[in-house]
């Protein structure tokens, strides 16, 4: 079951999108309650790092907040969720836009896919997640910034044609973007999948060309806490010059460790089961396969995850480049992900004039040097655990992290990048597909001591040579 509107809808009906919002008033103290326990760990989530002072009377406020909010919060939970759990009956699996009878569009068809007018793809990751879980984060109001990705959307130069999304959880920032950037992307495709838990899968698709199909699998394994929403493959098909296009959108299970690894080798299997599925049906079908796979050659601390080869996410990596071309590797060292050649990245003059910050170099991997930039105790020492149990060496360092600013006024004239890659643009092996893959950067509020998401867009061109 699926709805189709000319604007960003929930629900089958307005009265019961209506109904769903009066549930959304009764539980505002409940989750009140829950971001203010979460500003007691981070209490400027993006912001203010170097004012120590101001930070402490943040967290004393809150914690007299929390008191004073949890009676309140104690009496309307059970009502809220009572009322949210009857308002999601009426939510179908999957929600659709259609502006284009609202405003002028070119062809009703793709690029043609050659090397003159390739298909421009681009997949990111946005952390709209709910606000406790972005303070906890250290990310601004997700409301915020969705209208940060809005602006510099639809001020970009070079556009991609369709953008394939991830963390698309937080119901009124996705309000806010879809309905944002629906005059430059027409067709939308939204809340797949939602739960009773009030997660959805997270993915979502905005596209200047029509979505001739839309299909939603689950990924099998997924780890909690991972688990409460429900990640899986989002396959659309475009209609382009040469046939079809199907691309394949994902989010893999996240984190270290041997078990999450064996879970994200388990997915990605599935994954290229479904794709050799569909290939064999079609012999002559186009495939790409995007998301954040939650795998990188560099850990986001610099380590290399392959050598020595007693790594947990060694079979991943192996399984990744046995049965896909990786495009980014078409221009960028495997090991470190810094350009090879002498070839002139496309998008990153642009990004810099309209950022208004002279100088950034192309980023080479695909999360910002700021949220969880530094292990920390816990995963010190689960990852510590982990290796001795299932007798891994010791990664090596490779590469030199650059310093953190996320939270400072000298991050926007640094903007720096981790060492980590998660975010791809694939083909699979023996397709006649190719095409270049770069890291692009998002623009933010001029006054921003934080990017409006913790992944960088990763845009891809593609092209049959």
């Amino acid at each position: 079951m699926k709805t189709l509107s000319t604007e960003f809808h929930t629900h089958t009906s307005i009265h019961f999108e209506r109904f769903h919002e009066f549930a959304k008033t009764i539980l505002i103290p409940p989750r009140a309650t829950l971001r203010l326990l979460s500003r007691i760990i981070e209490p400027f989530s993006g912001e203010n790092k170097n004012k120590y002072w101001n930070r402490l009377a943040k967290k004393i406020a809150s914690f007299f907040g929390v008191i004073l909010c949890t009676p309140l919060a104690i009496f309307t939970a059970p009502i809220g969720k009572t009322l949210e759990l009857v308002s999601h009956l009426f939510r179908p699996m999957i929600s659709y836009i259609d502006n284009s009878s609202n405003i002028e569009v070119g062809p009703k068809i793709s690029p043609s896919l050659s090397r003159e007018k390739p298909l421009q793809i681009r997949t990111h990751n946005l952390g709209f997640v709910p606000n406790f879980m972005s303070n906890i984060g250290d990310l601004r109001d997700p409301e915020i910034r969705a209208k940060e990705v809005v602006e510099s959307i639809n001020s970009d130069l070079l556009p991609p044609d369709i953008i394939f999304f991830q963390e698309a959880f937080h119901e009124d920032a996705s309000r806010i973007l879809f309905n944002g950037i629906k005059e430059q992307y027409p067709y939308v495709v939204h809340s797949i999948a939602p739960q009773i838990s009030g997660f959805n899968s997270g993915a979502a698709i905005a596209s200047k060309y029509p979505i001739e199909n839309v299909e939603y699998i689950r990924l099998k394994g997924m780890i909690f806490p991972e688990n409460i929403s429900p990640r899986g493959v989002v396959i659309s098909t475009l209609k382009t010059a040469q046939g079809p296009l199907k691309i394949y959108s994902v989010h893999t299970q996240p984190l270290p460790g041997k078990g999450r690894a064996d879970v994200r080798l388990l997915q990605l299997k599935q994954i290229q089961e479904k794709m050799a599925a569909d290939l064999k049906k079609d012999p002559n079908l186009k495939q790409v396969l995007v998301g954040d796979l939650n795998t990188s050659r560099l850990t986001a601390w610099g380590e290399d995850n392959i050598f020595p080869n007693q790594q947990p996410e060694l079979p991943v990596q192996k399984y990744l480049n046995d049965n896909f071309n990786d495009l980014y590797l078409n221009d960028h060292d495997a090991r470190t992900g810094k350009r090879n050649n002498e070839k002139q990245p496309k998008f990153l003059l642009s990004d810099n004039r309209r950022i208004g910050v002279d100088g950034l170099a192309e980023p080479s991997g695909s999360w910002y040097v700021g949220p969880f930039n530094k292990k920390g105790f816990v995963m010190k020492i689960k990852i510590k655990i982990d290796r001795m149990l299932n007798h891994f060496a010791k990664p090596q360092k490779v590469v030199s992290t650059n310093k953190t600013v996320w939270g400072t006024p000298e991050w926007r004239a640094l903007q720096p990048a981790n060492t980590a890659r998660f975010d791809y643009i694939l083909v699979p092996k023996h397709h006649n597909l190719t095409g270049e893959v770069e890291i692009r950067r998002i623009v933010p509020s001029k006054k921003a001591e934080s990017a409006p998401t913790d992944h960088l867009p990763v845009d891809g061109r593609i092209w049959i040579p």
